[in-house]
C-alpha cells in the first residue's frame, strides 16, 4: 500500500548527537561551527573528480585532475583536526606525459588511521591490448604523510580490469582486510578482491567470483558493525520498459550477500556447503520499480554501532517518464523494513551516499540526472511523514560527500567553471535555514516493507595467496594550505 505525504511548512529541529570526548581540541575550528552553511575555495588545487572522507582525527580530500590526455594529477588534501594544520600532497603515481600509464581513483575510505583507495591503472604505450588495464588498490597514513615519515603506496591487482568500490575491516584473523569489488580482466566477469594483512606477515591477494547462473554485477560493498555486505544486480537482457513484450523482470531486482568481517572468500570459498544470497523484487504495484541494466547502486550504513544498512539507486516511474531515487532502509535478515521514492529528473543515477553515524534514519546522497547536470544533494528526513531537502550548486559540479566526524555536518567536494577544488559544508540539523546552495523541499512516496527470496550462490577463487608488492608513488609537490571562505550563511539568516 502506498501512502502520499504533503510538504510541511516547517519541521522541528532534529536531535543532536553527543560529541565524543576530546573533540574540542586546540586548533579544531570545526567542533562548534557558528554557521549552518559555508563554502571554501582552494585556489591552487585543480579538480575534475574528487572524494572526501573522514575519521575522528583527519579529513582527506582526494582531487583528481586530467591535465591532458594520459596525464592525470592526483592531490591528497589532509586536515589534522587536533593541530588545525592542513596540507596537500601531489603525485602522478610514477607516470609522465610519455611514460605510458595513469591511474583513476574510484573510491576511498579511512580505517584505523590509514587511508585506502581503489580504481583503475591504465597503460598507454608498449603493452599488448589485454594488458592495457589493471585494477588498483592503494593506501597511506595521513599522520605519517604529514610528518614526512612515509609515503603513498599502490598495488596493481592481477587478473582485474577495474575496481570500483571498497570496504575495510579488521578481525581476529586479519589486522586489515581490504575488500574491493570490480571486474576481471575479461571485462565482463564481476570479481571481489581481498587484500589480507596478518600482523607480522606480508600482504596477500585473493580474487573471487561467482559463476552460478544468473550473471551478477557487483555494485557496492560496505562494512558494518560486525559484517560485510555486498550489493549486486542481475544482468538484464535488454532495457525495454514494462510495456514491451520482451520486458525483463530483473529490472525490478537487487541482490544482497552478507559475510563476516573475515570476508566473503574466507567464509565461503573454503566450504562446500550451500550458500544463498538475498534476492529482492520490487512489485509491479509500486510506483517506481524499474532500474536500468548496470545502473549505479550504493549501500549506506543505517547505524554504525549496529549491523543495519540501506540501499539506494535511480528508478523510473511505471507508465511515466518521471524518474527519481529509491531508498530501501533498515534491512533485517530477509526483510527491508520500508522504502521511499522521491522525484529528481530524467535518467537519475546515484553518485555518492552516506548517513549520520548516530541515527538510523539519516541518509544523505548525491545524484545526477538530466535536470541537474551539476548534480544534486538530497537529504531525506525519514520520519512519520518523510520529506526530502534538495540542494543545487550550479555551476559547481558536486562530486563526493561525507559526514564531518561525529557531527551533524556533511561536506561536499566540488569544482566550478575554473576547475578549482571547493568544499561545501552544511549542517543537516538546520536544513530549513538559508544555505550557500539553492534549496527546496519535496514530498516522498513511502512503501511498506518487503520480504526477500533465496538465490543460490557459489564463490570460487580466480586467484589466491598472491604476494602483494606495493609500489611507492613519487610525491612531486607538497605544501601547507588554507582555503578561502567564499560563502557563509549563519543562524538568524532568513529561512528559505
Amino acid at each position: 500500500m502506498e501512502k502520499k505525504h504533503t510538504i510541511k511548512t516547517s519541521i522541528a529541529m532534529l536531535l543532536l548527537c553527543l560529541l565524543p570526548t576530546g573533540v574540542m581540541a586546540q586548533g579544531d575550528e570545526d567542533v562548534l561551527a557558528p554557521c549552518q552553511s559555508t563554502w571554501e575555495h582552494y585556489s591552487n588545487i585543480n579538480e575534475s573528480t574528487s572524494h572526501v572522507r573522514y575519521d575522528n582525527n583527519y579529513r582527506v580530500i582526494h582531487s583528481e585532475y586530467d591535465e591532458t590526455y594520459g596525464v592525470v594529477r592526483h592531490t591528497f588534501v589532509i586536515k589534522d583536526f587536533y593541530t588545525g594544520n592542513e596540507a596537500y600532497y601531489t603525485t602522478y603515481f610514477n607516470s609522465s606525459a610519455y611514460g605510458g600509464a595513469y591511474i583513476h581513483i574510484h573510491d576511498m575510505e579511512l580505517y584505523n588511521g590509514e587511508c585506502y583507495f581503489c580504481g583503475q591503472y591504465v597503460f598507454e604505450y608498449g603493452m599488448t591490448p589485454e594488458d592495457y588495464y589493471d585494477g588498483v588498490v592503494g593506501h597511506f597514513s595521513p599522520h605519517d604523510l604529514m610528518t614526512n615519515n612515509n609515503g603513498i603506496y599502490f598495488y596493481r591487482v592481477p587478473k582485474t580490469y577495474t575496481l570500483s568500490k571498497l570496504a575495510i575491516t579488521g578481525s581476529q584473523s586479519f589486522q586489515e582486510l581490504v575488500s574491493a569489488v570490480g571486474v576481471e580482466d575479461d571485462q565482463t566477469t564481476a570479481c571481489l578482491v581481498e587484500l589480507r594483512h596478518t600482523a607480522g606477515q606480508p600482504w596477500k591477494a585473493f580474487i573471487g567470483h561467482n559463476f552460478e547462473s544468473p550473471k551478477l554485477f557487483f555494485a557496492d560493498i560496505l562494512a558494518t558493525a560486525d559484517s560485510l555486505t555486498l550489493l549486486a544486480q542481475i544482468q538484464c537482457i535488454n532495457n525495454y520498459p514494462h510495456s514491451h513484450p520482451d520486458y525483463d523482470v530483473n529490472h525490478q531486482v537487487f541482490v544482497i550477500d552478507r559475510a563476516s568481517r573475515n570476508g566473503f572468500l574466507t567464509d565461503y570459498c573454503s566450504t562446500s556447503t550451500s550458500h544463498y544470497m538475498m534476492h529482492f523484487l520490487t512489485p509491479y504495484t509500486e510506483l517506481a520499480n524499474f532500474h536500468t541494466n548496470c545502473c549505479p547502486m550504493l549501500l549506506y550504513p543505517s547505524n554504525s554501532y549496529e549491523d543495519f544498512f540501506g540501499v539506494a539507486y535511480g528508478v523510473k516511474e511505471t507508465g511515466s517518464n518521471d524518474c527519481g531515487i529509491r531508498l530501501f532502509h533498515f534491512f533485517d535478515k530477509m526483510w527491508y523494513n520500508g522504502s521511499i521514492y522521491y522525484k529528481t529528473g530524467p535518467y537519475a543515477q546515484i553518485i555518492d551516499i552516506g548517513s549520520l553515524g548516530c541515527e538510523v534514519n539519516r541518509p544523505f546522497l548525491l545524484s545526477r540526472d538530466n535536470s541537474h547536470p551539476y548534480h544534486l544533494l538530497s537529504v531525506p528526513v525519514w520520519n512519520a511523514s518523510p520529506i526530502v531537502y534538495k540542494y543545487y550548486g550550479a555551476p559547481y559540479m558536486l562530486n563526493s560527500l561525507a559526514q564531518r566526524r561525529s557531527q551533524h555536518y556533511i561536506d561536499i567536494s566540488c569544482h566550478g567553471t575554473d576547475d578549482m577544488l571547493n568544499l561545501f559544508k552544511q549542517d543537516v540539523d538546520s536544513l530549513h535555514y538559508i544555505s550557500c546552495f539553492e534549496a527546496e523541499v519535496s514530498n516522498c512516496t513511502e512503501f511498506e516493507k518487503r520480504h526477500g527470496a533465496l538465490l543460490d550462490a557459489r564463490w570460487e577463487y580466480a586467484l589466491e595467496n598472491k604476494d602483494v608488492n606495493w609500489e611507492d608513488a613519487a610525491i612531486v609537490e607538497y605544501a601547507a594550505i588554507k582555503p578561502e571562505k567564499i560563502c557563509e550563511k549563519c543562524y538568524g539568516d532568513n529561512n528559505f
